[in-house]
């Protein structure tokens, strides 16, 4: 058993607890529906000491996360205001455990769960924020194979002209042939969009901090659902050869705040190669993107963290 220690979620301070042991319900974290989940774990409470027993082989790697608060928040860890580890880590032959609720802050009527948190478990976030140029996602796609793009995301005012917040390429006017998607400084609130190293269009949005949806696909782009600009016809959205990044183009750094909330590539079969939410990884707290389509988690490429939002 690993030391005690207790934390307090960012929902709200709610130092003054209650607790009703009749209320104590046992349950397991599933934030998304293809995390494996745990089914055989019981608990009791005797006097002081809540006493939790794991059957071997199901939950093995988790760890047990005591939660309280005056009412039920289910299964979703973040929701709940207090809690506190008190195994970090359990074994395949199961095992039994027990943690004493005088070392807690616990009042005398709050509701109670036990949570099994596997380590590969995300809680699914509203948005990302890139605050520096030092925040960004490499997607490991290179522009070759990609053929089309869609993507929520507001961006901040101000950066230099004509800053580049997302592509493969980092000439304006397409000399390496890549997809770029680029802040107007002129206008101050248009994006330029060049794909296969041809401008295609400026698009106006809604304006700075403001989410817009882009989607560039079967030759046409459309800015939250009007058409913009040119149609291409390359079938591809650039042929550079490099990969399409996130939050900067190529090796260009951005220097303006982004939020994002969702990013979605396509391969040459049609097929999305990369379907990116918002996420955190709750076994550290890591901020980043969970891709549905390989069920894997990107924290920043950079030497900047995201934010979550």
């Amino acid at each position: 058993m690993s030391m005690i220690k207790i934390f307090r979620f960012c929902r709200r301070s709610f130092c003054e607890s209650k607790l009703s042991l009749s209320v104590l319900i046992i349950a397991c974290l599933s934030c998304v529906a293809s995390f494996k989940t745990f089914a055989e774990i019981a608990a009791e409470v005797i006097g002081d000491t809540v006493k939790v027993v794991v059957a071997p082989g199901s939950a093995e790697g988790a760890a047990l996360r005591l939660v309280w608060d005056e009412k039920d928040f289910g299964e979703d860890v973040e929701a709940w205001a207090n809690g506190v580890d008190f195994v970090e880590s359990i074994p395949a032959e199961g095992g039994t455990y027990e943690l004493s609720r005088s070392q807690l802050a616990i009042g005398k009527e709050a509701t109670l769960r036990v949570l099994a948190v596997s380590k590969d478990t995300y809680s699914i976030l509203n948005l990302v924020s890139l605050e520096n140029d030092g925040a960004y996602l490499d997607t490991g796609i290179i522009d070759n194979d990609c053929t089309g793009v869609e993507f929520g995301a507001s961006v901040q005012e101000g950066g230099s002209w004509h800053t580049a917040f997302f592509g493969s390429a980092n000439s304006r006017w397409g000399a390496a042939n890549g997809l770029t998607i680029w802040k107007d400084g002129q206008s101050w609130q248009k994006w330029i969009i060049v794909v296969d190293g041809s401008q295609i269009g400026t698009a106006s949005g809604n304006g700075w901090a403001v989410r817009n949806d882009l989607v560039i696909r079967d030759g046409s782009v459309y800015m939250n659902g009007t058409a913009v600009g040119e149609s291409y016809s390359s079938g591809v959205v650039g042929s550079s050869g490099a990969n399409i990044f996130l939050g900067r183009a190529a090796d260009t750094a951005s220097v303006i705040r982004q939020d994002w909330y969702y990013l979605k590539l396509y391969g040459t079969d049609g097929l999305p190669v990369r379907d990116y939410v918002p996420a955190k990884r709750l076994s550290d707290d890591a901020v980043g993107f969970f891709d549905k389509v390989d069920n894997s988690f990107s924290p920043s490429s950079g030497d900047a963290s995201f934010v979550a939002g």
